[in-house]
């Protein structure tokens, strides 16, 4: 006795595969978009952030500010007002020991910079990195000022929240993922229509209906063909 095997409709299975290869096609995708939106993101937020460290650097409020330690207050009422408008998380004007003429902590102002990642910025270079201060772990740029003489006096570092960072990349990633799902609900009533249509081109039949319908035919065939011989044998011999 046969044991009964379990029988798929068709358009289950177009709808099942279709859906699994849209599925993984969108989920390949998926990863690669936010990868690369993650990476956009990130230089786009590195260059702001060393921009605006350009900016101020080229001041000749903060040039002056250096030079003359008189003049701190100006420089820090004018950094208040670049980091509101640039909406960045500090901007902190140094001098060649790390110490802070400017803070958006009024109370950390004259003191040494947080962090550890100045002191190449203190030495002539320009870069960008990451670490923790007094405001939280950020992604600071970190540029040198020079006098009108080319000599360096200061630093200035700009920093941008991290926290502020994975905001903006959960909410890139949010909308890949509605773009997913429509995408997947796209995929489906695809396959729908598809297997709909290829149902009507096999008249509503199953593919095991099918099968066993030619199976069947293919039995009568064979029966009717030994009986053509054997009537055939009979007449043969017996008919004569």
């Amino acid at each position: 006795m046969q044991r009964q095997r379990f029988r798929f409709k068709l358009s289950i299975i177009i709808i099942f595969f279709v859906c699994l290869v849209v599925l993984i096609s969108l989920m390949i995708t998926d990863l690669l978009i936010s990868n690369s939106v993650s990476k956009n993101i990130r230089k786009t937020q590195e260059e702001k952030a060393l921009i605006v460290a350009r900016t101020v650097s080229k001041s000749n409020i903060v040039i002056h500010a250096l030079e003359d330690k008189q003049a701190a207050r100006a420089v820090q009422d004018y950094t208040n007002e670049i980091q509101s408008a640039t909406d960045v998380l500090f901007i902190v004007i140094m001098d060649m020991n790390g110490i802070r003429l400017t803070h958006p902590n009024e109370e950390m102002i004259g003191k040494s910079f947080v962090g550890g990642d100045e002191k190449a910025a203190l030495k002539g270079k320009e870069y960008v990195s990451v670490s923790r201060g007094t405001l939280g772990q950020s992604v600071r740029a970190f540029t040198p000022i020079y006098n009108d003489k080319n000599k360096q006096i200061g630093a200035a570092a700009v920093g941008i929240s991290l926290s502020s960072l994975e905001t903006a990349l959960e909410t890139s990633h949010k909308n890949i993922l509605i773009v997913t799902i429509f995408g997947l609900l796209i995929g489906i009533i695809g396959a729908i229509i598809l297997a709909k249509y290829i149902k009507k081109i096999l008249l509503g039949l199953e593919p095991f209906a099918i099968s066993r319908i030619l199976e069947e035919r293919s039995t009568m065939l064979q029966s009717v063909h030994e009986g053509i011989i054997a009537v055939a044998y009979i007449y043969h011999y017996i008919g004569k």
